[in-house]
Order: structure tokens, then sequence, then C-alpha cells
């Protein structure tokens, strides 16, 4: 067995030799201890495939033990660069070194393929050999089988036979996984059916719920169009409110003129039916001319009350930390009074005595100043006291009073006696928040 081992290793070796050129020695025509060699040869140079030089045949006598020596025909190729070393081994005692024989013979070369095999071999032995490796594992848990024996007792109460179950192929294998399939899109396709449907119901609710909404907004807002309009023509306030009011009365002696020229009546009718048109247009008008003069007082009454909140409501300041403050200053404090005053002097329907202690208030505060204003004011609130000591009505005080509450207004105007008043004037005239020195910016005065 080892001999043919030896013999197949040998010729595998010496597998690049070529038949006629050169010979090999079998292992078998090699004698122990009777091997010897003798070399003849003549120097010839000859050009390389690779790009190096040939020399001359030469030829080996070695004896190996038999009556007649061999003689083996060589040709040494000589290379003009270094040959890498693939291997081999040096003899420890002569140092000489024995190379591997593949580094000393050039590779066969590789058989030529066909224009249709020209494509890279995919069978060969450097892809389908796999480097088998070696590694130790252990299992997370260990399992063993115990038997039974004499001398041991097995514990069987827990345990259970496991018995195969039928054999399942794949054709059985595949109708029992679209079996599946279909059940799986069964209650798939049930699942998103349900989900549309809640879907649609929830989108149906919400529509009718939005178009129910819509339409008592739109109602909501014709009928407060409607009142609106209606408190337009009954209260008018403003003076798009009277041009209203003017363009209908227009329209209406229009189409009345219309239909006194087209009746087929008489010339002293129809004189007649002009002369009622135009006594129904003129009461008309002063209707119209009363409810602008009652717009008017109210929105003075009005435009007077606002001006006076104003100046009398705290001033918001921003501090440091970014918060706003509420900040009630001395020149509010003094218009909030004078406001308070005011509306003291304009309400009606007070007793005696009420007004009397209105009118005292009101002359105390005057006389802490000295103006054309503030005398005649005060003329005009003992006027008032010594008229109602004699017990006259409102009918008759009601022009003095007038009077008084027009001065007064024009005392709490004047920015001597009025700081805030300034300050008002100053933000109508140049439209700018006022500067605050201090820890604050005032937004709002």
């Amino acid at each position: 067995g080892g001999g043919a081992d030896d013999e197949e290793g040998w010729r595998e070796r010496n597998a690049f030799v070529e038949a006629g050129e050169t010979q090999a020695i079998a292992p078998e025509n090699i004698q122990e201890g009777r091997a010897s060699t003798s070399m003849q040869y003549e120097p010839q140079e000859m050009p390389s495939s690779r790009g190096g030089r040939i020399l001359g045949p030469r030829e080996i006598e070695i004896d190996v033990g038999q009556e007649q020596p061999l003689l083996v025909s060589l040709q040494v190729e000589i290379e003009d660069f270094k040959k890498a070393y693939y291997g081999g081994f040096r003899h420890k005692l002569t140092g000489v070194e024995y190379h591997h024989a593949v580094s000393q013979t050039e590779a066969p070369p590789k058989p030529k393929r066909s224009s249709e095999d020209a494509a890279a071999p995919k069978f060969h032995r450097e892809t389908q050999t796999r480097k088998v490796q070696e590694k130790a594992q252990q299992a997370v848990r260990e399992y063993g089988t115990q038997m039974d024996r004499e001398d041991l007792a097995v514990e069987e109460r827990s345990d259970y036979v496991i018995e195969a179950r039928e054999y399942m192929d794949a054709v059985a294998f595949a109708k029992k996984k679209l079996a599946a399939a279909l059940v799986v899109q069964c209650y798939a396709r049930g699942m998103f059916a349900r989900s549309l449907a809640r879907q649609s119901r929830y989108e149906m609710v919400y529509n009718r719920q939005t178009f129910l909404e819509h339409q008592q907004r739109e109602a909501k807002d014709r009928s407060e169009l409607r009142e609106r309009e209606i408190q337009r023509r009954m209260h008018p306030r403003t003076a798009a409110d009277f041009e209203v009011l003017y363009e209908e009365l227009e329209q209406w002696r229009v189409a009345e003129t219309h239909k006194i020229e087209v009746a087929d009546t008489l010339p002293e009718e129809k004189q007649r039916a002009r002369y009622d048109l135009l006594l129904k247009e003129v009461k008309l008008v002063q209707t119209i001319d009363r409810l602008k003069a009652g717009a008017k007082k109210q929105n003075r009454a009005q435009a007077i009350e606002q001006r006076l909140g104003k100046m009398s409501e705290a001033k918001l300041w921003e501090m440091m930390d970014g918060t706003v403050k509420e900040v009630v200053t001395p020149s509010t404090m003094r218009a909030r009074e004078l406001a308070e005053l005011y509306q003291g002097l304009t309400r009606a329907h007070l007793r005696v005595d009420e007004r009397l202690d209105v009118l005292l208030h009101v002359k105390w505060t005057v006389k802490e100043f000295d103006h054309k204003v503030c005398r005649e004011l005060t003329e005009l609130i003992d006027r008032e006291a010594d008229l109602l000591n004699r017990g006259r009505g409102e009918k008759a005080l009601e022009g003095l009073r007038k009077r008084i509450s027009r001065a007064f207004l024009s005392f709490v105007d004047d920015p001597r006696c009025n700081p805030e008043a300034e300050l008002r004037h100053a933000r109508a005239s140049q439209d700018l928040n006022p500067l605050v020195t201090g820890e604050g910016t005032a937004i709002t005065g």
C-alpha cells in the first residue's frame, strides 16, 4: 500500500516532465546507495518565451546501480529576474537549499478555448473546494437520554409518548398553504370592508352634521342681518344708515309718482294725489331729521364717555421680566374722579339733595384752579343751586344744566387741570405711545 502511494505521488510531482525530451527516473529503478550522476553539455543560448535565455541541451549520466547508466537530456532556462521562493527546505549540515518542484517549473499552458467557450470556467477546484474549520460549541441547554438498567430507577410519571404525524408531501403541503391563505384573505378582506363601512358611516354622519350646522349658521346670519337692517332703519346711528333711508325714500317717491302719472284719473285728482304725496314726503324727511339729531346726540355722549374712559383707565407697563402690570398713576386717579363727577352732572332724575351734593363736589374741584372756565363754571353752579332752592322744575333747568356739563367738559379737557388730557392730545396728534422712564415701557395709556 505504501509503495503504491509513493509511486502515485511521484508521478503527480513529475507531471510537468515532457515525454520525448526528458526522462523521469522512477523510484523502482533506483537502488539504495548506488546513485551517482555526471553531466555533459554544450552552452548554446537561445531566446526564451518569458524574456530570458535557454542554454543548450545537457546530458546527465546517472548511475542507478544497473548494468547500463541512464542518460538524461535537459534544457536549462536562465531567467533575468530573481525567482520567487514558494517553499522548500535546507540541509542543516551542508546548508544546501532544496526548492519545491512547483517553484522550479513553469506551469503548463492553459488549453485554448473556442469563441463559444470564452467565458471563465465555473467548475474547477478553486471554486469547489472549501477549507475545513473546526470550532467548539456549547449549547445553552443540555439534553441527554437515560436508559433503564438494573441498578437505576428512572422516573416515568411525567413521561409522555410522542407519535409521528401523518406524512405530508409537497402537494398536500401546498394545498394546506393555499387553504390557510384563503382563510387569511377572507378575514383580511372582511376587516378592510368593515373599516371602509365604518369610515363611510362616519363621513356620512359628519357631512350631515356639517350640513345642518351650515344651514343653521346661514339662517342665523340671515336673521341677524334682517334684524340689523331693521335696527338701521328704526334707530340709525351712522351716516351710511341715513344714506340708506334717503335712498329708500327717493325710491318710494319715484314709485308713487309713477303710479299717479299712469293712473286713469282726472287732472284735478292727480294734482291732489301729488299734494298728498308731497305732504307724506315732508313728514318722512322730518322724521329722518329727528332721528339724525337723536343719533348725533347719542353718538356725542358715547364719544365723550369713551374719551373719559380712556383717560381714567390704568396704564399697562411691561416689566423687566416680561410680565405686564397695571399701574394707577396720580394723573389717572385724577381723571377717574373727574369722569365720575361728569357722570353725576349728566345723570337725570336725581333728587334735589343728590343734585346739590354733586354740584358742591364739582364746585370744590373747580375752585382749586383760577381760570376763566373755572370762574364761569362756579357762577353756573351757584345759579342752579339758587334755582333749585326756589323750587324750579327740571324742564326750566334743562338749558342751564347743559351749559354746566359743557363747561365742565372743557375743564376736563384742559391739560392744566387734567394731566391725562395733555397725554391724550399728544397721542392723538403724534400717534405714538408715551415713553415712560423707569423700570418699564408703557404699552397703552
